[in-house]
């Protein structure tokens, strides 16, 4: 199947690129403004100034004022977002496909874009608001032990550093360095816009090349993060907080976005931590050594990192991290089971399709991809990613998860004593256990063969079926 089915690319002359996909599933329209900045594109000395920019976006352009691109927005009907991150900036608006709605959310959104005030005095106010942003995330436990395990994982990439900034550091950026960032970043050759929904794509092509097409600025040269050294090496943070119970993660270097391996890196991370199926769960959280149990394979374009993630009593954190690498060192020796990967490759279908349910996931996913080199990318992670095989979990277990080389952070309450310190890595038992596959094979009936089935009913494409005590009805939608 194909994921991009009828999305057209169109680049100005300016350089920024246009990609627009009708979808009639709803009467709704989205407009995203994907900008190709982010925390990695910061020199140190203006760290966390992409996220000042996120907030200074509402704050008034040259025809709005303060809180007015938000407020036109919403008595269109609309809401409009945005968020930050290591390699992007995105901006959306969203609002019903009415009569002249789109024409109004295009010039909205463009007319944040390009002509942002940057106002002196409200940059200042809304510094106050992200410093205590700022502080309200260092009481967030998983936020601060996160960003330790990238800082413990890095030595030398941007990455590794605490990315919405310090209070100090945010105190002395000044409206002329936010506009220094904006006049280098914020540049047609840097961005892509993403519009999805209920509309006509010849007429959309045209309204978007009207509204942005004499927006002309120069890309210019931005130093870029430096690259992280070969090697890896094992590390242990101990941390202590005013935490109830104890966090650990479990981490290690991987690879960058559209690298070879990083399908069957996404995979293992599913088999390893996604639901109730999952090893990590079965073999730590049923278990009661954990509270919570999780994994993830996070590839921010350049770099990537897959990590555990452990939550529970103190007294039981060391035989939750211990029997996680156990799960490891299993794949490593056997990969998974048949049942196991399946179960995998079913979630990951459900999780790739959730995101395209509505028009803004779509215009998002798209603009991502054509960051990376092309929107028909979508098609092909996920091909690669249906096609990884047991063999290929097992490898990239062996290659990049070694349990020797992990690295951890376990953020303790205070005054709390372990001593996981002195004893790092874990040893891990060879074998790491049976993967037994917990989930049974269901039957899927034809309708010739369900009980009943002369009691199915077709109208208006729903199909409905009467079984005893309960009734089914039943939609496709492509």
């Amino acid at each position: 199947m194909s994921w991009t089915s009828g999305v057209v690319r169109h680049i100005l002359p300016t350089e920024l690129t246009l990609l627009v996909q009708r979808d009639p599933s709803a009467n709704v329209v989205a407009v995203l403004n994907h900008v190709k900045a982010g925390y990695f594109d910061e020199p140190d000395h203006w760290t966390g100034i992409s996220h000042v920019l996120e907030h200074m976006y509402f704050k008034g352009t040259g025809r709005r004022g303060p809180g007015e691109i938000a407020r036109d927005v919403q008595v269109l009907g609309g809401y409009v977002n945005a968020s930050t991150i290591y390699d992007k900036t995105v901006y959306y608006a969203v609002a019903p496909a009415t009569p002249g709605a789109l024409e109004r959310v295009l010039e909205i959104q463009a007319d944040a874009l390009t002509g942002v005030a940057l106002d002196p005095g409200e940059l200042a106010k809304e510094l106050e608001v992200i410093i205590q942003e700022a502080k309200r995330k260092l009481d967030t436990p998983s936020a601060v032990a996160r960003e330790s395990l990238y800082e413990l994982l890095f030595q030398r990439h941007r990455i590794r550093r605490w990315r919405i900034g310090t209070e100090a550091g945010l105190r002395q950026l000044t409206a002329a360095d936010v506009r220094a960032y904006y006049e280098t970043r914020y540049v047609p050759g840097r961005v892509i816009v993403a519009i999805v929904g209920n509309l006509d794509i010849d007429r959309t092509l045209k309204l978007a090349e009207t509204t942005l097409g004499s927006w002309k600025l120069p890309t210019a040269a931005v130093t870029r993060s430096p690259e992280e050294e070969n090697g890896r090496r094992p590390a242990i943070r101990m941390m202590e907080g005013d935490v109830q119970r104890g966090l650990a993660l479990i981490g290690w270097r991987t690879v960058s976005t559209l690298d070879a391996d990083a399908a069957a890196l996404d995979l293992t991370a599913t088999l390893l931590g996604h639901g109730r199926g999952s090893r990590l769960y079965r073999a730590v959280r049923a278990a009661g050594l954990a509270s919570g149990a999780a994994a993830v394979h996070y590839t921010p374009t350049e770099v990537g990192e897959l990590d555990i993630v452990l939550e529970g009593e103190l007294g039981t954190l060391r035989e939750a991290m211990r029997r996680s690498l156990d799960q490891i060192a299993g794949l490593c020796e056997r990969g998974p089971s048949p049942v196991s990967l399946e179960r995998a490759r079913a979630l990951a279908q459900s999780g790739w399709a959730t995101q395209f349910e509505t028009v803004d996931g779509r215009a998002r996913i798209f603009a991502e991809a054509e960051a990376l080199g092309g929107y028909e990318l979508v098609d092909e992670l996920y091909d690669r990613f249906m096609a990884v095989t047991a063999a290929d979990v097992q490898r990239v277990a062996a290659d990049f998860l070694d349990p020797n080389v992990a690295s951890a952070i376990v953020y303790v309450p205070t005054g709390s004593s372990t001593a996981l310190e002195g004893e790092w890595p874990i040893s891990s038992h060879a074998g790491g256990g049976p993967d037994v596959g917990m989930l049974k094979d269901v039957a899927i009936l034809s309708h010739a063969e369900q009980p009943g089935g002369e009691r199915a009913r077709h109208e208006s494409g729903v199909t409905s079926l009467s079984l005893p005590g309960v009734d089914f009805l039943v939609r496709p939608k492509r």
